[in-house]
């Protein structure tokens, strides 16, 4: 292995994730995690933070002895999404001697157009799986499933690469 991503969408044992619904379990870096990052940087590992929480980011910059990436995040400044780095977060990567590679995925370079039938869609289903998902049968997850794979596949998205293209004609 060359790196491992700390955490993903929810807290683990490690670190606390930057979008778990239940909010932060360790406060930032676990004692087990202090541990994680001390031996990746032992065998020479590199650490990635994206994902996870501000506090664990911070924690990990702090204890890592060396660079870090983030190996898929992008900036709160364009877009404020949790899982994106504040300009003090990517300055600090910097100091580090890290890296950060931004994700073009549209929800992470441009906040949302809450005015469009897929936002509506999406946000209506969203609040179905995150309150009700785990107690339906399974004829209604199924039935569920397939109503969010109908708004992914028939209700138009809108382009996500039109502000890159637009600034990069700007400029």
């Amino acid at each position: 292995m060359r790196y491992i991503t700390l955490c993903h969408s929810s807290n683990n044992d490690i670190c606390d994730s930057s979008t778990d619904k239940k909010g932060p379990e360790h406060d930032g870096l676990s004692d087990f995690g202090a541990e994680v990052v001390k031996e990746m940087n032992k065998l020479g590992m590199m650490i990635d933070v994206s994902h996870i929480s501000d506090k664990s980011f911070y924690d990990v910059i702090k204890l890592s002895k060396t660079p870090v990436i983030a190996s898929h995040s992008s900036v709160r400044a364009i877009a404020r999404h949790n899982r994106n780095m504040t300009d003090d977060m990517i300055k600090t990567l910097a100091k580090n001697g890290g890296v950060i590679q931004i994700c073009l995925l549209d929800d992470y370079i441009k906040d949302p157009d809450t005015t469009t039938m897929y936002y509506q869609k999406r946000k209506e289903l969203n609040q179905v799986f995150d309150t009700k998902y785990d107690s339906m049968s399974d004829e209604e997850k199924k039935y569920f499933e397939m109503s969010g794979n109908y708004s992914r596949k028939n209700i138009p998205r809108p382009c996500p690469l039109l502000p890159i293209v637009l600034i990069i004609l700007i400029m």
